[in-house]
């Protein structure tokens, strides 16, 4: 989320060092993120269900890719359509404004994201992770 940030506050000018560099915090955000569901999907599972596990996260990464994508053009473009009229500085205005929405959809992902550890510790049978404690 933090990488976002910078683009939401881009404008037409925005400067294209800072935005590189908020695109590499962004990318090794995704990659840090990806992996603990990726590695939640396998636990507890035995040898013969892993190739089922695997297709099934797959599959479920490129319905969900798809759909974020899709999600994100059509606000993208009904942010272009509100501010066809402001010229560049309203393209700019779109941009920033469609990536406002992109940073509150990711902040709504935090949600499920917290009953990771919770679902990961009952899928091995151990309790919970105690609130407070040190991870």
């Amino acid at each position: 989320m933090l990488g976002t940030v910078a683009y939401t506050q881009a404008g037409a000018a925005g400067n294209e060092v800072v935005l590189a560099l908020s695109l590499v915090v962004r990318g090794a955000g995704l990659g840090a993120v990806t992996i603990p569901p990726m590695a939640t999907a396998y636990i507890g599972l035995t040898p013969e269900q892993i190739p089922h596990a695997s297709t099934a996260t797959r599959i479920a990464q490129q319905v969900g890719g798809s759909f974020g994508t899709a999600i994100m053009a059509m606000i993208l473009q009904t942010q272009l359509a509100a501010h066809a009229l402001a010229g560049v500085v309203g393209r700019a205005a779109a941009f920033d404004s469609a990536f406002w929405w992109f940073l509150g959809l990711t902040a709504l992902a935090v949600i499920p994201a917290l009953a990771l550890p919770r679902l990961a510790s009952q899928r091995r049978g151990l309790p919970g992770p105690v609130p407070g404690a040190a991870r």
